[in-house]
């Protein structure tokens, strides 16, 4: 999950072990600050994801409260809101200053056991906030939904039996799909990059990430990674028969791409998503409810937005064409229309100008 060990006030050099043994240091090749410490014998490492020691000096030394998360947004900027733990009993804790940094749901990734997951169920419960679960493919799914969970991060893509489905239509728990991210491990839309010319894409990314990605596409793989990419590749499809199974049994579906990946871009990868669930059997309306109205509804905000009724937000894609009978009239877009204004389109077309000068250095440039 997401828990931080305690730390001490000092201050101390970027690169110098703190008294509670954490440490803050450039990365070499990025020079974004890491955050390294001990935790139960282990040596743990995070990215804080900028270049200002000040901050991570900050974010290394004060464990976050509510008068930590205040001050975050008071100053525009996001209070820490990814924890490490290995103790069940630190889940309470960890919710708790979750709560307090005003998130909307806690999510449990790769590691946690049973007992981990329940007593974060427990903890969210405690202070009003679901849990959604990425437990990887070794966790035991079948205990979280026994736990509560909302909901599994991931459309399941290893075996599911029956009997897993109807636990999770009696607990009501549901799923996020995110077929494009195992697409994109599969590389199978990299196989024809036409895409990339589509305006959703072009003219709104900078080239330079453009160039990264046809880059990655042209280098050759090894044995082990090709190995990998077809093993991935039979994972998205069963977890495309898995979607159609447990839309067909009643588990409610939302879409969700897990972008940003290689092939799966935000904004444009919602599209991809939708292709995508057509493409495993839900029908057209099917796929548009699942990233609009079961989205709202996951998230216990159906009574605001996720459908065009009087008094709720009116937030809306107006295209060419009728999705309904045509997924992929949802790219020929006419008009966004968000809280109830017209966007000027063109103020979002990528301007170099005003390019803060990213670069890739992660899952593109790393491979």
């Amino acid at each position: 999950m997401m828990a931080r060990t305690k730390r001490g006030r000092r201050s101390y050099g970027a690169g110098e072990w703190g008294r509670n043994r954490v440490r803050v240091f450039p990365d070499r090749k990025t020079g974004l600050y890491q955050m390294e410490w001990r935790e139960n014998e282990r040596r743990l490492t995070r990215s804080l994801g900028h270049r200002d020691w000040t901050r991570a000096k900050r974010q290394a030394g004060n464990p976050v409260n509510s008068s930590d998360s205040a001050r975050y947004q008071t100053r525009g900027e996001c209070p820490p809101i990814t924890y490490f733990t290995f103790e069940a009993s630190a889940m309470r804790r960890h919710a708790t200053q979750l709560a307090a940094a005003d998130v909307d749901a806690l999510k449990g990734y790769a590691g946690l056991d049973a007992e981990m997951v329940d007593s974060l169920v427990q903890a969210g419960a405690d202070v009003g906030l679901p849990v959604i679960v990425d437990l990887g493919s070794r966790g035991d799914y079948a205990a979280a939904v026994e736990a509560g969970i909302l909901a599994r991060a991931h459309a399941p893509s290893g075996p599911l039996s029956d009997d897993e489905i109807a636990a999770m239509v009696e607990h009501g728990t549901a799923t996020i799909s995110t077929l494009a991210v195992l697409e994109s491990f599969a590389r199978r839309r990299l196989r024809d990059l036409a895409f990339l010319e589509h305006p959703l894409i072009a003219a709104t990314t900078p080239p330079g990430f453009l160039d990264a990605l046809r880059e990655h596409v042209t280098r050759p793989q090894s044995d082990e990674e090709a190995a990998f990419t077809a093993a991935i590749g039979e994972r998205l499809m069963t977890a495309m028969t898995n979607v159609k199974r447990l839309s067909d049994a009643g588990v409610p579906v939302v879409a969700g791409t897990d972008a940003p990946y290689p092939g799966v871009f935000q904004g444009e990868g919602i599209h991809r998503e939708l292709e995508l669930l057509v493409e495993a059997g839900l029908t057209p309306l099917q796929a548009i409810t699942a990233a609009t109205h079961d989205a709202a509804r996951l998230m216990g905000a159906d009574a605001e937005w996720g459908a065009i009724v009087p008094g709720m937000a009116a937030d809306l894609l107006v295209v060419r064409g009728n999705p309904a009978e045509d997924i992929g009239a949802t790219r020929d877009i006419v008009a966004v229309i968000q809280r109830g204004v017209v966007l000027d389109r063109s103020q979002l077309v990528f301007n170099a100008q005003d390019d803060p000068g990213f670069r890739t250095v992660g899952s593109v440039a790393a491979n």
